[in-house]
């Protein structure tokens, strides 16, 4: 387990502090939900006290409680194929709005 304390801020200002990492899992006593994340990680802000990174194009992969009183969230960033697979249906989808198109 890493010594380093992280903090990592969602696209809407939502700051999770004081978290640990346990494998790909941010770990916090704050009890965490899926609703956190819904549509909020765009652009998402992980500092770990020395450097600060913006990852774009995240996504919420798990959330687990350890125990009883702490909870882990791992993200992932979306590749450039998963992007375009989404444009590509929401393009679809208008189009078949606009045309009155049942899919």
């Amino acid at each position: 387990m890493d010594d380093k304390t992280y903090s990592v801020e969602l696209s809407d200002g939502t700051m999770f502090e004081n978290l640990s990492i346990n494998g790909s899992y941010y770990v916090t006593d704050q009890e965490i939900t899926e609703d956190i994340f819904d549509g909020n990680c765009n652009a998402v802000t992980v500092s770990d006290g020395e450097t600060t990174s913006t990852l774009t194009n995240m996504e919420l992969i798990n959330i687990i409680k350890f125990g009883d009183s702490q909870w882990g969230f791992a993200l992932r960033e979306m590749t450039p194929e998963e992007l375009a697979t989404m444009q590509v249906r929401s393009d679809i989808d208008y189009i078949a709005m606009m045309t009155g198109v049942e899919l």
